[in-house]
């Protein structure tokens, strides 16, 4: 009867035991997970690339003002106006 509740013990805190020594935390994990894998890399490429095109569309379709502007005098008026 000893020797059950000893191999009972055993085999219930030994996994346990065995559970706690290489465990890692989960932020460790999932950052292990990152860089061992070529899928979530190539989603990761993906969303950089479209982000890139989209700033480039953002970039293309923006209004082109110049800075520079010419008075003239209107001899009608008599005042100086922006052309």
């Amino acid at each position: 009867m000893k020797t059950n509740f000893i191999i009972m013990g055993c085999l219930f805190f030994s996994p346990l035991a065995l559970a706690g020594q290489d465990t890692l935390h989960y932020a460790d994990f999932i950052n292990e997970m990152y860089k061992e894998s070529d899928m979530i890399k190539a989603k990761a490429l993906e969303l950089e690339s479209e982000l890139l095109r989209a700033k480039q569309t953002d970039l293309y379709f923006m209004p082109k003002v110049s800075a520079e502007s010419k008075y003239k005098s209107d001899a009608s008026r008599g005042d100086i106006t922006d052309s």
